[in-house]
């Protein structure tokens, strides 16, 4: 291939990989429901299946309380390799990292959907080493420029890491009264 080839064949993949970044919102409202919206973050890297941090927010109808839930979707993890000696009841710790700061274990349990997992902080009865209600962890997250996740796939040996870029997530919930509306 020639220069100009390779150097269009760069600028692609790196546009590529910044696309993935950029936080996609879709909304939709019905009677039984009210308002929701879900805003994803796609990861950095080459792991497949690509994992994805998402927050879905729920306005319902008659003046119910807000709910705001965050998912992590990676396909099927191992439980943490720790139960049974010091941590006995949450066995979905990961460890999680705000832009370099200090890490964290806390509580991603699985939810309904099959490799999804919901983060709960400590969770009722869980270990993690810090506790971070799902509306503080939230708000920990649209002030960092980054976020990145420890995990490693069921059958698999290697720990890997997922990074998500949240330089933009602010702006995807600004005005969003069903996310709180925290600006």
């Amino acid at each position: 291939m020639d220069q100009r080839t390779l150097a269009l064949a760069a600028l692609l993949s790196a546009a590529a990989a910044c696309f993935g970044q950029i936080p996609q919102v879709k909304t939709w409202q019905n009677a039984a429901d009210g308002v929701r919206t879900q805003i994803s973050i796609t990861a950095k890297g080459r792991a497949t299946p690509t994992p994805v941090l998402l927050f879905e927010c729920t306005q319902p109808p008659a003046k119910k309380p807000l709910s705001i839930g965050i998912y992590l979707i990676t396909g099927p993890l191992e439980p943490h390799p720790k139960v049974g000696l010091l941590n006995s009841v949450s066995e979905w710790l990961l460890r999680v990292d705000f832009a370099g700061g200090k890490p964290a274990y806390l509580s991603w349990p699985p939810s309904r959907q099959p490799g999804t997992y919901l983060y709960e902080g400590q969770g009722a009865n869980g270990m993690a080493t810090e506790y971070k209600s799902p509306s503080r962890f939230l708000d920990d997250l649209l002030t960092a420029n980054a976020f990145s996740v420890e995990y490693q796939r069921k059958g698999d040996r290697r720990k890997q890491v997922a990074t998500f870029d949240t330089s933009k997530l602010k702006a995807a919930f600004e005005g969003r009264a069903e996310c709180g509306s925290r600006f």
